[in-house]
């Protein structure tokens, strides 16, 4: 958990602006090339679109709750070009915590899966975690995280 919360908070952080005076370096490529999309909408907002080398599409968070210390949210993912092997990740926006999606209590959940171009899926995913702002995200699995939607802890 404290290694993904670390590549999380290096990759969303801000690149260093100028470079080396060595103008025959060749920059190399970096951790934010991979990592998710942000909403131009603000932090909480209801829908992204995502894309990467390998798909694209739209991300939407249709409802959220709280049940206790459960965060409960109806998503809709589409894909409008590539293959996506989906799965899902919630990050505590205050301390960085990372937790999966809870599939063994709710088997009728929203797993992890596969969609091609031109389909999509809606429905719940669970996270154990405690109340809190909380950042949503879409994975690629084994690839990358795609994006990522804020929903309130309140």
């Amino acid at each position: 958990m404290a290694v993904l919360s670390a590549l999380l908070y290096l990759g969303l952080r801000p690149e260093t602006i100028g470079g080396s005076a060595d103008s025959s370096q060749n920059p190399s490529p970096t951790a934010a090339r991979t990592m998710p999309s942000l909403p131009t909408g603000g932090a909480f907002a209801d829908s992204i679109d995502f894309a990467s080398d390998r798909v694209s599409g739209r991300f939407t968070i249709n409802a959220s709750n709280w049940e206790g210390s459960t965060l409960v949210v109806n998503v809709t993912i589409a894909v409008e070009w590539g293959s996506l092997n989906y799965d899902f990740l919630a990050m505590d926006m205050a301390s960085g915590d990372v937790v999966s999606a809870n599939l063994a209590t709710h088997p009728s959940d929203l797993p992890g899966g596969t969609l091609t171009a031109g389909e999509q899926a809606t429905g719940t995913v669970r996270f154990n975690k405690e109340r809190g702002d909380t950042q949503v995200l879409l994975g690629d699995a084994g690839h990358s995280n795609l994006t990522m939607l804020a929903v309130k802890g309140q």
